[in-house]
């Protein structure tokens, strides 16, 4: 089958987990005879362009703004110019590659341009959804909302194609079920849409010798991005109260990730204020990332909003690295309290601290967790798995597109 692929980002133009988790499907489907096509945005920084020039990778789509930039408001005229754009490169490209099918990914700030020219070409089409930006592109519902009269005068009136009004997914997956509700809430029509949770790559987060096994002093590890919502603060906070109770030798507390330099710099004061040893690290590239687990005995996942799914959670158990979590979000559907992690409520410094505390005092807890942790994922979570339901997933929505057609025809 010939895919043609459509997302935001693509590798190694990162920003978050689901391009990175797009790369990953798209190599799997090449691996079981799939022909890819991938068509994407023209990478802001130029080292991504020349590391990523690829005859499959098709980079012509704009941006509204690079995800370098905070979100703010966009001028009309420069988003309707960015939708004609992507609309005519999108047409242009699938003009050129005739594929069986389009699979569509995240359109955060690329306006629906593509989408919309996808759907003009009467071609089976499916989306998948990973996060929650699609709803950015509902039509306004009130007029009471904030700017509502100028939004409805420029979107809903003047460029209703750039929002995903009479669309109906009717081919579309979400990756959690915490994700499909919330987008169903907001009103985005996905009632009928499957829940295919993801997976990751088993042979590149390699089970460690000893899984769930303590050093001295014991390594705690955060990655991901440096925001609030991610609940940063909260381990840093966390760390210094187990360190004040057992000693400030028994742990240490290594930050990994990049975020705004004002949220950064609050970490960084509150890191020094206490007793437990904070390491910052820095941005680390991802190809690094499995090697830091192994390293590390203990991931903190501290989320405090409700997020789609994290990767994080799922390679930390894979490569055998206990996990101390949070579990509102999809992540928390495959999460069970000491069975495969140590759970606390989003926000409760004292809570998690009194995990973190259960772990270095029991050891053999934590080698339990990590071996149930590591089960679960190979048994549900790994790519594979993944790769092979959205195949039958596509597969299924090109039969099915297929017989409709054939019905209008008769």
């Amino acid at each position: 089958m010939k895919i043609l692929v459509i997302s935001n980002l693509y590798p190694p133009d990162i920003y978050g987990g689901c391009e990175i988790l797009c790369n990953q499907v798209c190599e799997g489907f090449e691996k079981k005879g799939h022909q890819i096509s991938v068509l994407t945005s023209i990478p802001s920084r130029e080292e991504f362009w020349q590391k990523g020039k690829d005859n499959h990778i098709l980079r012509r789509l704009k941006l509204t703004m690079p995800f370098e930039q905070p979100p703010s408001e966009i001028n009309f005229w420069h988003k309707r110019k960015t939708f004609r754009r992507n609309f005519a490169e999108t047409r242009q490209c699938i003009q050129q590659l005739k594929p069986d099918l389009i699979f569509v990914w995240s359109q955060l700030r690329l306006t629906m341009g593509a989408v919309r020219a996808a759907l003009d070409c009467a071609l089976p089409i499916a989306f998948t959804f990973n996060d929650e930006s699609i709803a950015g592109y509902l039509p306004r519902r009130s007029l009471f909302e904030p700017g509502r009269l100028s939004r409805y005068i420029s979107t809903d009136l003047l460029s209703p194609d750039n929002s995903i009004q009479n669309i109906h997914f009717s081919h579309a997956t979400c990756i959690s079920n915490t994700l499909k509700s919330n987008l169903v809430a907001k009103g985005v029509p996905l009632q009928n849409s499957k829940v295919i949770y993801q997976g990751i790559p088993l042979e590149q987060f390699v089970l460690k010798p000893e899984p769930g096994a303590l050093g001295s002093p014991v390594k705690i590890l955060y990655t991901g991005s440096l925001l609030a919502q991610k609940g940063v603060h909260t381990i840093i906070d966390a760390v210094h109260q187990v360190a004040h109770r057992l000693g400030k030798e028994k742990l240490v507390l290594t930050v990994v990730g990049e975020g705004p330099e004002d949220y950064v710099q609050m970490l960084q004061a509150r890191a020094s204020s206490g007793s437990a040893r904070i390491e910052f690290s820095g941005r680390i590239p991802y190809a690094e990332i499995a090697a830091i687990y192994r390293q590390h005995d203990i991931l903190v996942f501290a989320s405090n909003s409700v997020e789609a799914f994290g990767l994080t959670p799922l390679e930390a158990m894979a490569s055998g690295t206990t996990l101390v979590s949070t579990d509102r979000g999809g992540h928390g559907e495959m999460l069970k309290d000491r069975n495969n992690a140590l759970i606390f409520q989003e926000e409760d410094v004292g809570q998690l601290a009194s995990r973190i505390e259960l772990l270095i005092k029991n050891p053999a807890l934590s080698r339990e967790l990590a071996k149930s942790a590591r089960a679960t994922v190979e048994q549900h979570f790994s790519i594979d798995r993944y790769v092979r339901d959205l195949e039958h997933f596509l597969l299924d929505a090109q039969k099915i597109t297929a017989t409709e057609s054939l019905h209008l025809t008769v």
